[in-house]
């Protein structure tokens, strides 16, 4: 269960990282916004923008209060929000936004799929078991902690 759940996790970062590095491209042309008000009273909205390279997550006051999501995708004008190097943090009446440069994003994101290759390379190399890493030297032909049997080396 545990090897499934870091799978899942595994493949949804990988996903996730690929999708922001698209929008870190696409960032440079457009202003995207994706944003949510809790209760339909409530004016304070919550969500994510992408624009000049910057990621940002945003607290503001602002919206109608009656519609509940909103997306929108729009050429870059003059609603910059870009920091230095990508940096932003603004704090004021009307809310709070919190920007970071994009690829410091996507380099966090691919810091599980990056872990999961390099741990599959190592066993490979070293001659651990693929399915449980327990080491096969002493028991080339099967592993007796899971009972997998290694792949044959083609040509043997």
């Amino acid at each position: 269960m545990r090897r499934r759940a870091l799978n899942i996790v595994t493949g949804l970062s990988l996903l996730l990282c690929v999708g922001l590095s698209a929008l870190w491209i696409f960032s440079f042309w457009s202003y995207d916004a994706v944003g949510f008000w809790p209760s339909p009273p409530n004016q304070r909205a919550y969500g994510f923008v992408s624009t000049a390279g910057t990621f940002a997550f945003i607290a503001v006051s602002e919206g109608d209060g009656v519609r509940r999501w909103a997306w929108t995708h729009r050429p870059r004008g003059t609603d910059r929000l870009a920091g230095h190097a990508g940096f932003l943090m603004e704090h004021d009446r009307r809310g709070i936004i919190v920007g970071v440069p994009h690829p410091l994003v996507s380099l966090l994101l691919a810091v599980p799929p990056a872990h999961a290759f390099w741990r599959r390379a190592r066993r490979r190399v070293t001659g651990l078991c693929a399915q449980c890493g327990y080491d096969l030297r002493a028991t080339p032909d099967r592993c007796p902690e899971c009972g997998m049997a290694p792949a044959k080396p083609i040509g043997a």
